[in-house]
């Protein structure tokens, strides 16, 4: 039996971020058993919870048809939870990791982006990995924020439920807020796109310290 060392994190279970894991073989995809659900809808051909709502069908699919997706190895998955509630409003504890000598713990989003959205927090070095729950727009380069002017059309909304995603934001922020607090310093926020950011005055702005990645 082959054990799998290498190991992938995905915030949530949308194509535009799990659009290549059918290429990483030998790797554990670790996730939460709602994204676990909905990836293997899409091994299925039936809608994934990104494809239940109306406006978000179409765009979905094609997503998949023009990038050529192709759904990841169910077998590679690594679960982090167990018995979380089917619904719940605030940002929960899930579970928890080890990577590169840092502790994150795992935190499960009510589901206003998307069903089964986390966040990763290693609170020691205040590094947060926000997937699209929290995302430095103003950040964006030309390209991004042309592109991003396509969803209003084309499913109106990134966002499941957008009162739900606004106020898990809100969550969010505290949470980065208190890290803040307790570290004396600034948090390494790493959103789902965009540049690495900082919280300034109560907005995401630009790190200064670290190289913009764009994606």
């Amino acid at each position: 039996m082959t054990i799998l060392k290498k190991r992938i994190f995905i915030t949530h279970a949308d194509v535009d971020h799990c659009g290549l894991l059918s290429r990483f073989e030998g790797i554990r995809i670790c996730l939460n058993k709602k994204s676990a659900d909905s990836l293997r809808c899409q091994l299925m051909g039936i809608p994934d919870y990104r494809e239940n709502n109306d406006f978000g069908w179409g765009y979905s699919k094609l997503s998949r048809i023009i990038s050529g997706y192709t759904p990841p190895n169910t077998d590679q998955f690594a679960i982090f939870d167990e018995g979380t509630p089917n619904e719940h409003d605030e940002l929960l504890l899930i579970g928890d990791f080890k990577l590169a000598g840092l502790e994150f713990k795992v935190f499960e989003g009510s589901g206003g982006h998307l069903y089964g959205e986390m966040i990763f927090v290693c609170s020691q070095h205040g590094l947060i990995f926000t997937g699209d729950n929290l995302v430095n727009i103003s950040g964006f380069s030309a390209e991004r924020a042309e592109f991003n002017t396509l969803a209003p059309y084309l499913m109106r909304s990134v966002n499941i439920d957008s009162e739900k995603a606004t106020a898990m934001r809100k969550q969010i922020l505290s949470l980065v807020k208190k890290i803040e607090n307790s570290n004396k310093k600034p948090c390494t926020i790493c959103g789902g796109h965009g540049p690495i950011s900082v919280l300034k005055d109560g907005k995401l702005v630009n790190s200064q310290n670290t190289e913009s990645i764009i994606i």
